[in-house]
């Protein structure tokens, strides 16, 4: 009944979800279709770690192929990929297909010559392009002297704009800026342009010395986007870029007064955030401080364990563990607790080492 109830609340994106799915195991666990049903949806939550005690022993009991592939996927996403490509390898002798999970176990683990066999057969075989393209991107790395060469042959048949992508990535890590600004250009001038297309051009013209065009075009992209807000973490990409764009081409109060001309006057978080970021590294702590506390007074949850995080760096760990209890009991959603806690376990210093954030 709690798994049936689970599937109704899920669908309706209700999170009691979790709940309900949380019982049905904790009263059956040999109940195959409640563990499947908890480690999908704690996994599309994006919590694998979670995700992965449940998932080995669905597959333990169920032996079948799709629960070790569920298994495979958490592992991958958990950061436990060699984890993940035994699992495979032991279901493979069982019948598991290579497919992209299995692409993206070997890229994750660093194999790329079998990656390269496995998806050019597959691509041989299917036609399928995602094939072609993961071939493609372990050639760049497991031999990119003739991976260039190799771009170039299937661009020629498939012009597809994520291929061609990848292929100016690889022109740029090579040091070839204008040779990937060349390539850039039939998908700046086609209807798959994306806001990310434009995002590399700018730090083309910048790699390339030619720092007003790349201004200009980091200009009109991020009025674009200021004015859309549709995507705010690619906002925060683009923003993350053109600070270190400014700080690298102008001198700090020319680089302060661009930056300042097109945020200052907004208050959506993001750039409350940037602005606090650009002070904070030219070592100008005052300001950066009042624009964090700026960024944790408009959205709590985005810019409350910045400000934290802010404080304990500069030794105020009162300050942090107030503002840190503040988020964490005011939050009311799983996903943003889970979002929280990645934040407070990825931070470098001691965040995560004060008691007090987890007594409550």
């Amino acid at each position: 009944m709690h798994s049936y109830l689970g599937r109704i609340l899920e669908k309706k994106g209700d999170e009691r979800a979790l709940g309900e799915y949380t019982r049905a195991v904790s009263l059956d666990p040999g109940n195959l279709e409640a563990l499947r049903s908890y480690a999908s949806y704690v996994l599309a939550s994006g919590d694998p770690w979670r995700a992965v005690p449940v998932a080995k022993q669905l597959s333990a009991q169920s032996g079948r192929t799709e629960d070790a592939l569920l298994l495979v996927r958490a592992l991958r996403q958990a950061g436990m990929p060699e984890d993940a490509l035994l699992v495979w390898t032991g279901a493979a002798r069982h019948g598991m297909p290579v497919d992209s999970e299995y692409i993206d176990v070997l890229f994750a683990c660093g194999r790329y010559t079998e990656m390269v066999n496995a998806a050019r057969v597959e691509y041989e075989r299917t036609g399928d392009q995602q094939y072609a393209r993961w071939y493609l991107l372990g050639l760049a790395r497991s031999d990119p002297d003739a991976a260039p060469a190799e771009y170039e042959r299937i661009l020629a048949t498939i012009d597809d704009p994520g291929i061609r992508f990848d292929y100016v990535r690889l022109r740029r890590e090579r040091g070839e800026n204008a040779l990937a600004l060349r390539e850039l250009g039939p998908i700046l001038a086609s209807s798959a342009m994306q806001p990310f297309h434009l995002l590399e051009e700018c730090e083309l013209l910048a790699g390339m010395g030619i720092k007003e065009d790349a201004e200009r075009h980091y200009r009109r992209l991020i009025e674009r986007e200021l004015e859309i807000l549709g995507d705010l973490v690619f906002l925060d990409r683009l923003l993350t870029s053109y600070r270190g764009f400014l700080r690298t081409h102008y001198p700090v109060k020319e680089a302060e007064t661009l930056l300042a001309g097109k945020l200052a006057s907004h208050t959506e978080v993001t750039c409350l955030l940037a602005m606090a970021s650009f002070y904070e590294e030219i070592g100008d702590h005052s300001e950066s401080r009042s624009w964090y506390y700026r960024a944790y007074r408009s959205d709590f949850l985005t810019g409350g364990p910045e400000y934290a995080r802010f404080c304990e760096h500069q030794g105020d760990v009162r300050e942090c563990e107030k503002v840190m209890l503040y988020v964490l009991n005011s939050i009311k959603k799983n996903r943003d607790l889970i979002r929280v806690a990645s934040m407070v376990m990825e931070d470098t210093r001691a965040l995560y080492r004060m008691p007090a954030l987890w007594r409550d």
